[in-house]
């Protein structure tokens, strides 16, 4: 199964892998602990990434460079992908946008990104 996850998901996993910490959302605890055992997938867009990185900059707290490997090096200990806004998702959101005035940006990119897995998921079992 693929999940996307939102900003305010991101900064919650990420406070508790960087602390060693407990994460307190239920589920978001066990949508993250299928990850880690390769029972689900969870998209994390690095654009969520970047605003983590300068809320954490512009709040005086360090960021160091371990941090943003092991950002990365995430889709090495579970199932998670980073997308990273290549051209294939660009040209699957060209295609398939459907934003309305007065819908946040961020909720718009979770849905299409969640679509766009389920999309290249569903073509990758095609014969």
């Amino acid at each position: 199964m693929n999940f996307c996850l939102s900003r305010d998901g991101l900064e919650k996993f990420l406070e508790s892998h960087y602390n060693s910490s407990e994460i307190d959302d239920e589920d978001l605890k066990c949508l993250i602990q299928q990850c880690y055992d390769w029972e689900s997938n969870l998209a994390i867009l690095a654009y969520f990434f970047t605003h983590y990185i300068q809320k954490k900059i512009n709040s005086g707290k360090p960021v160091t460079l371990e941090q943003i490997d092991t950002f990365f090096d995430l889709a090495n200990v579970g199932s998670f992908d980073i997308e990273l806004l290549n051209r294939d998702f660009i040209k699957y959101i060209l295609n398939h946008s459907r934003y309305k005035i007065g819908e946040s940006l961020e909720d718009a990119l979770i849905i299409l990104l969640q679509n766009y897995k389920d999309h290249t998921h569903d073509s990758s079992l095609c014969f």
